[in-house]
């Protein structure tokens, strides 16, 4: 099983298990939204709502990835990424509606609801310690998949929303200040915005990193074939960016009458890294030479 494929197999394990945990925690917080009378609870829930459609997004994105990988099809990482970038727009939306939502409170003097900051703060600390174990599983996997990554993101700011709805839930209880809810929902509103540009930023320069190494793979067939005339083929390129330069690496297949002496092996592999170093600036390689 390739690198790829074991990456999008674990994606797919902690998202399962991440979306799992959030889907026992959103009818948690609409009950107890329901029985506190609560505006800021059932905020928090409809969040988890968005939150498990982007979980939804994540694990169909991974799971095409996941069979597009065992196919070795180019296109997973492509799919990976799109399913980043639809959870970073789903952010950006969720910090919009919450910033709407947070001014049209501020200009109603009293809703007339009786909150249960008790039964709030409770259900917002319960909240807290069920993500703080959704964050732990997803980040193990962030590093190697954008859908775990933007979940992982997600995941983190819920915990410091259940923090702030917690604190708010404190001066609602002690001074009866109502409205410390959205003066909350604003913060909430700027880190779900940052994350979610951060993460756009992250998904679009990935895309174009891939655009780019394909155009340059394609340059580097040519320019292989064109002066190794013995060369059959060229399979499992990989390249990749980095601020110290390109990494290439690639399974070469030679012809036959080629594999004469060990010392021809390195007089063409040597000829290869030459021209990749040449041509293309390419200094950092690993190639593996294969006889047809």
């Amino acid at each position: 099983m390739n690198t790829k494929l074991i990456t999008h197999k674990q994606s797919l394990k902690y998202i399962i298990a991440a979306f799992s945990l959030t889907a026992i925690l959103m009818v948690g917080q609409f009950t107890a939204a329901y029985f506190a009378n609560s505006l800021a609870l059932f905020a928090d829930g409809s969040h988890l709502l968005v939150h498990n459609s982007s979980l939804l997004i994540a694990l169909i994105s991974s799971i095409v990835s996941f069979n597009l990988a065992k196919k070795k099809s180019d296109k997973a990482e492509m799919i990976d990424i799109m399913g980043g970038m639809i959870n970073g727009a789903i952010f950006l939306s969720i910090a919009i509606i919450i910033c709407f939502k947070g001014f049209e409170r501020l200009d109603i003097e009293g809703s007339g609801v009786a909150i249960n900051p008790v039964i709030m703060a409770i259900s917002s600390f319960i909240a807290f310690l069920i993500h703080c174990l959704s964050a732990y599983i997803l980040s193990k996997g962030r590093k190697h998949s954008f859908n775990v990554h933007a979940i992982f993101l997600h995941t983190f700011f819920d915990c410091i929303s259940t923090v702030l709805t917690f604190s708010a839930s404190v001066v609602i209880f002690f001074t009866g200040f109502e409205k410390a809810d959205s003066f909350v929902s604003f913060v909430i509103a700027v880190l779900v915005a940052f994350s979610g540009l951060r993460l756009l930023k992250k998904c679009i320069k990935k895309a174009f990193n891939i655009r780019k190494a394909k155009l340059l793979i394609r340059k580097i067939d040519i320019a292989l074939e064109k002066e190794i005339s013995h060369i059959i083929d060229i399979h499992e390129q990989d390249i990749s960016f980095a601020k110290s330069g390109i990494y290439y690496s690639a399974h070469i297949v030679l012809d036959t009458g080629c594999c004469v002496s060990q010392e021809h092996d390195e007089q063409c592999l040597n000829k290869i890294k030459s021209i990749l170093s040449k041509n293309f600036d390419i200094n950092d390689t690993m190639i593996q030479l294969e006889y047809n």
